[in-house]
């Protein structure tokens, strides 16, 4: 499913994805870096992906910003990118796949989001952590290891609700 954002869309995205970043630095939080990716338009592009979500899904957006003093608290357990139990994983290639940790919820469901182009999303479709962790393929080459999850097993976005 593509999602193409407003540009008022986008730039409450990318609003978000300021915040998050100087709140991350604040707290001393490590930058996830993706190759073309500073640290805060990638904070950005997962602002956006979770909005994209959030709009195709009708599923409320929850995790969109976490002030610098709460962040240790929020950081201290899992919590949802939207709803109770979501997580959204935004990819900046057309090929990535879904990826889960071992220290991710098993219990939540984790959707695949791919950036096309600006403003452009495609929703690939999801599934829950435990599946992924019981039959994806565990990788320990990449910078965070995880287990990778073939998109042809994804479930439709239109499962998610």
């Amino acid at each position: 499913m593509i999602v193409v954002l407003t540009e008022d869309q986008q730039r409450i995205a990318d609003g978000y994805g300021l915040l998050r970043a100087k709140s991350n630095r604040k707290i001393n939080s490590k930058d996830n870096k993706t190759k073309g990716f500073s640290g805060v338009s990638i904070d950005a592009l997962g602002a956006a992906g979770e909005f994209a979500v959030s709009l195709a899904t009708g599923i409320k957006w929850t995790g969109r910003y976490t002030p610098p003093s709460k962040l240790k608290e929020w950081l201290s357990k899992p919590r949802p990118d939207l709803g109770t139990d979501i997580e959204v994983r935004t990819r900046s290639k057309d090929w990535h796949q879904l990826l889960i940790h071992r220290n991710d919820p098993p219990e939540w469901r984790y959707v695949l989001v791919r950036y096309v182009e600006p403003r452009c999303f495609n929703i690939v479709g999801w599934e829950y952590g435990r599946i992924v962790q019981e039959k994806g393929d565990w990788n320990s080459n990449l910078p965070y290891p995880a287990f990778v999850y073939p998109t042809a097993w994804l479930r439709p976005i239109g499962e998610l609700r």
